[in-house]
């Protein structure tokens, strides 16, 4: 039986990684979410985790990011999921901090888990934070009706791969 994947895209730190360790930011994310599912697998849904900047303080970036989610949204099978920027009113000059976003990743991992839905998760993100969500996903291993059988972790800081 062919087993069924899913993968969980931390898109932020996606697009640090490839801006700063790739000089690049272009990804053609239907071709690399197929090629991390891999040739005997079923691909059954990718799903694309960040949070939109703010229109008023950002109003270039926030249209370009827009325009980027469209793009994402038009890919079959491909779901976007955003949370929320937190601005430092007192710091006006330190980045923005995601809220939601983590969590909504992490819970849909393990939700999808524990309902059988995927045989095989592949979660892209260099964030040590999901180390906690891989765990539990593989301990579902033993209640769900369709075991997840493998997590990849790919550590986007390096080369490291768990299983």
């Amino acid at each position: 039986m062919t087993q069924r994947v899913m993968v969980y895209i931390d898109g932020s730190n996606l697009y640090h990684y490839l801006r700063y360790s790739e000089s690049r930011t272009n990804l053609d994310f239907s071709k690399f979410a197929n090629k991390l599912a891999g040739k005997d697998r079923h691909l059954v849904r990718t799903y694309y985790y960040n949070a939109p900047l703010d229109q008023m303080k950002q109003p270039e970036q926030y249209r370009a990011q827009q325009k980027f989610f469209s793009s994402l949204r038009k890919i079959d099978y491909l779901e976007v999921r955003l949370g929320r920027l937190s601005y430092n009113k007192r710091r006006p000059d330190v980045a923005p901090t995601e809220k939601g976003v983590d969590i909504r990743l992490a819970t849909d991992m393990l939700l999808h888990a524990v309902a059988g839905i995927y045989d095989v998760a592949v979660l892209v993100s260099g964030d040590t934070d999901f180390v906690d969500a891989v765990q539990a996903v593989k301990g579902e291993e033993s209640m769900s009706k369709s075991p997840c059988s493998l997590v990849q972790v790919l550590g986007l800081c390096g080369t490291r791969r768990t299983k």
